[in-house]
């Protein structure tokens, strides 16, 4: 039976062919996808891998020892097989006494051996750079970095003892400067895995804690060290820890994640029994590391899968068309096999051993190429030979199952009616199929009610779980349906466009014969007297234009989702790193009081378009404390970034325009406004050092989102803490300053097409004063090698256009296979006088119209879905909301794949019609 199966597949190669293609689609993505999310997040964890500068950690905190038992403890370590390097870090708190004001304030003295993280890790001095005992560096980002000078002695006091108290001092002198890497700051304040460099972690790098910090040599805080072991203090003010390499290359496995997990863990305990005997352990910092791998690996599969589901669908739909042809063109075989005794069980099987052998070539095949296209899919093409294919034998075999799986699912149903015909009907040769009429079917029914729910959902914006209320109901069985019905939105969420274009298409397309004949004598329009006989194969046909139609509509609306959420996406996060920078440029200043000629010397500088200062202080109001921020309003308005939409109003200029005469007004937090009930032109009470002012509002400033309304179930924390700040005028702070504590940045605007990143290195290195410099070039560089966050962006594109190229060969499979049936039809026409292009006109004026509607429905949904899906996100967004555009890249691959459609309609009937022209066929 399989080896009548066999040879009856390669007999009917064209028809195989056609059904293995559609394998093949459903086979290369499904790799592909499996292999760029294998790929994506094994990048993803040698990105993270090499921002994680310790390995483990064996820290004495809670814990008294010595100088020698720290060293005995690093020496320990590496009598353990997997270290490959240990060293040794010291910090402290302590009192400075500033010789300016004789005030004492405290810094964070950290000790470093010579060669060290933090030692390699320091950028620009001023000053010596060698480092020996009771000499220190300054870091630059510390808050007091300026009340210290070069050459400087000063005194650090440690309280080694509180009962009863004793203080050591250690006469340290300022060596030089010196400006931290992010790696090395938060080496030396004991954060060994800092929030930036967590795995997965998307967007800029966060602002690291601003604190004083000074670096002395290890040697430094060795005597102290053992001056604080012989008190009777149990714990002692200084923390030692051993940092720990360990080798990467032996212990972490991408694809042994849990055993990778055990041979860390089992190499943890082996340092934690060698420096038990101190009463320590250590700490393993890549367990977690790969633990959240494990996890982002799994949740970045489904998440592939999930987007993928259209094209998917789409391939079993196509089988499942192909097969039904393919059976159809079979029948006199059929009966010939039941007249010679085959029972319908053994057709059945038989008919499945096909399914199976077309499964499984299509599935090894399928891994070829998904293996090889998987640079295209996940948009690595031009990195190929830096970052090989991540390939597995799961993987594989996982997709040669999920293919047979497929092509089973999709020849099952067509194989069952096939081998159900009795031997007189599948005798005839062939029949016209005769479908079901769907609109008469409640489950078709069922499937446009419930796609229909979904995008009018989108349509209005709404999202049914901010609407439900978010505390526990009353009503038992009120609250389990209400859970029911989120599940169910969630669900309706990835298929709910599915199912409309589904029922839509079976009620209208296939059961509504006036619908068609009114969109075929559409599509024929210009074609004169041809639209009659195209109106009447309509009526015989309907059954077969029904895919095409689906096909269509299902990829045209899928390709204007995705990417047009990937261009919403990327257009939310430039304006989010805009809105947190303030400008192109954002420069922190250590204090206010150079501020000024620290903004002359930057507006010297040449790229520099504008600049302005902006203080950010609090005031207080009947609610409590409000952030307010201090601008000269001509100078700002020319040099910030902001959005018309933040800001509640006749406008924002007419907003700021009375702060330049007068300082008794205010751009009011729009919660505050809110919760205190006041409007523009009304007056508010803020209070600066304890002395109130009355100001007048010009202007509300922060989003009116959905969130802010009354809605149900809004918690009410949300509806009435402050959300954003408020504006003043700059001459008001002037009035204010000596009793509150600012800070201070300039925003810069740059000149078009000067380099962000280059720019803000020069300003970095113009001024003592200066902070830090924020650059949204820089952010946004640093967001584009975010793996995590590009590489699922780069498979949607890739997978938008391998859709739609996969939607197009389906089309003209099923067109092909369609026009297969009516070859005795072709050749009456061509018989009966038709030219070529008569006949070529009348067979796309049946389809033209159809396929033209399904493309314009599947637009429209697709732009619904992109709508929907943004007003989702601004329910819970806080200033910067997410927009629809679709910008000229995005309206290219729409285009492409509307054309791809529209040619995959057309090169089949023009073969078609060339074949019927050059070889009629009148008999069976």
């Amino acid at each position: 039976m399989l080896l009548y199966s066999f040879k009856r597949v390669l007999r009917g190669w064209r028809l195989f062919l056609a059904l293995t293609l559609g394998m093949l689609i459903a086979s290369t993505f499904f790799t592909g996808i499996n292999v760029g999310a294998d790929t994506v997040a094994r990048q993803s964890l040698e990105q993270t891998l090499q921002q994680q500068p310790v390995d483990a950690v064996v820290s004495t905190r809670n814990t008294k020892i010595t100088a020698q038992n720290a060293t005995d403890i690093r020496d320990l370590t590496f009598t353990v097989v997997d270290v490959t390097g240990a060293e040794l870090i010291s910090r402290t708190s302590g009192g400075v006494v500033l010789s300016g004001d004789n005030t004492t304030t405290t810094f964070t003295l950290v000790a470093i051996p010579e060669t060290s993280l933090v030692r390699n890790g320091m950028e620009r001095q001023w000053g010596p750079g060698t480092l020996g005992a009771n000499e220190t560096f300054v870091d630059l980002s510390s808050k007091d970095a300026l009340r210290l000078r070069s050459g400087e002695v000063f005194t650090y006091n440690i309280t080694i003892s509180s009962s009863p108290k004793r203080v050591v001092s250690l006469n340290l002198t300022v060596t030089g400067f010196v400006t931290l890497t992010d790696e090395a700051f938060y080496v030396s304040i004991g954060r060994y895995m800092p929030s930036r460099a967590v795995i997965f972690g998307g967007g800029a790098p966060q602002r690291r804690p601003q604190q004083n910090l000074l670096v002395t040599s290890w040697e430094t805080l060795a005597g102290v060290m053992d001056l604080s072991y012989n008190q009777s203090a149990p714990t002692s003010p200084i923390t030692t820890d051993v940092l720990i390499k360990l080798n990467r290359a032996g212990l972490v496995d991408p694809w042994d994640v849990s055993g990778s997990i055990d041979q860390l863990q089992t190499v943890t305990s082996q340092i934690s029994n060698k420096v038990a005997p101190y009463g320590l352990s250590a700490n393993n910092y890549l367990v977690s590391v790969l633990n959240q791998y494990q996890i982002k690996s799994i949740t970045m599969r489904t998440s592939f899968v999930v987007m993928a589901l259209p094209v998917f669908f789409m391939a079993w739909y196509l089988g499942t068309t192909v097969a039904g042809v393919s059976f159809n063109l079979r029948r006199r075989e059929i009966g010939l096999l039941l007249t010679k005794g085959l029972s319908r069980r053994q057709l059945l099987i038989m008919f499945l051993g096909e399914a199976i052998f077309i499964g499984v070539f299509s599935g090894f095949v399928g891994v070829a190429l998904g293996v090889a296209l998987d640079p295209l899919l996940t948009g690595r093409w031009t990195s190929l030979l830096s970052t090989p294919p991540a390939v597995n034998l799961e993987t594989m075999g996982l997709a040669v199952v999920f293919t047979v799986a497929m092509a089973l699912l999709s020849v099952f149903r067509p194989a069952l009616k096939a081998s159900n015909l009795s031997a007189v009907d599948a005798l005839r040769e062939y029949a016209y199929p005769e479908e079901p009429r769907s609109h008469r079917r409640l489950w078709t029914w069922l499937a446009l009610a419930l796609g229909a729910y979904k995008v009018l959902i989108l349509l209005l914006g709404l999202d049914l779980q901010s609407m439900v209320p978010t505390g526990p109901s009353r009503n038992l069985f009120v609250f389990i349906l209400l859970r029911i019905g989120i599940f169910l939105d969630g669900v309706l969420s990835y298929i709910g466009p599915i199912l409309f274009f589904w029922g839509f298409t079976r009620i209208f397309v296939q059961g509504s014969l006036r619908f068609n004949e009114g969109l075929a004598k559409i599509g024929g329009a210009l074609f004169g007297d041809l639209v009659g006989l195209a109106v009447k194969n309509i009526r015989r046909n309907v059954s077969r234009v029904v895919p095409v139609a689906f096909l269509a509509a299902l990829i045209m609306g899928y390709g204007v989702s995705v990417v047009g959420d990937i261009a919403s996406q990327q257009d939310l996060a430039r304006r989010t790193i805009y809105s947190t920078v303030g400008a192109d440029l954002s420069i922190s200043l250590f204090s206010p009081v150079n501020a000024s000629s620290v903004l002359i010397d930057i507006r010297n500088m040449s790229g520099i378009e504008s600049a302005t200062i902006e203080y950010s202080f609090s005031g207080q109001t009947s609610l409590g404390s409000v952030s307010l921020r201090a601008v000269n309003a001509s100078e700002w308005l020319t040099t910030a970034y902001y959005e018309g939409e933040w800001f509640a109003g006749s406008g924002v200029d007419s907003a700021f325009e009375p702060f330049g005469t007068d300082n008794k007004t205010v751009i009011l937090d729009r919660q505050i406004a809110r919760n205190l009930n006041l409007g523009i032109g009304d007056h508010v009470t803020l209070s600066f050092g304890g002395k109130p002012s009355s100001l007048r509002i010009t202007g509300l400033f922060g989003a009116e989102t959905p969130s802010q309304t009354s809605m149900p179930g809004v918690t009410e924390v949300m509806r009435l803490s402050p959300r954003y700040w408020s504006y003043i005028p700059v001459s008001l702070y002037s009035q204010v300053n000596s009793t509150v504590s600012a800070s201070t940045r300039i925003l810069v605007k740059l000149t078009p097409g000067a380099d962000g990143e280059a720019m803000a290195s020069d300003i970095q290195d113009l001024r003592p004063e200066i902070q830090s410099v924020d650059s949204v070039a820089e952010q946004m560089r640093l967001r584009e090698q975010n793996v995590i966050l590009t590489g699922p962006v780069n498979v949607q594109k890739q997978g938008v256009v391998f859709a739609g190229l996969a939607a197009s060969i389906g089309i003209i499979l099923v067109t092909y296979v369609t026009l297969q049936e009516r070859r005795r039809e072709m050749s009456l026409m061509r018989v009966r006088g038709l030219s070529f292009g008569q006949m070529t006109l009348t067979l796309l004026s049946e389809s033209s119209g159809i396929i033209g509607f399904s493309i314009a429905l599947g637009a429209l949904v697709g732009y619904i879905t992109t709508r929907g899906n943004a007003a989702s996100y601004n329910i819970s967004a806080l200033l910067v909301l997410r927009r629809v555009v679709f910008p000229l890249d995005s309206l290219y691959i729409v285009t492409g794949v509307c054309l791809l459609l529209i040619g995959s309609m057309v090169l089949p009937v023009i073969l078609a019609s060339l074949r019927s022209m050059s070889k009629p066929q009148l008999r069976g």
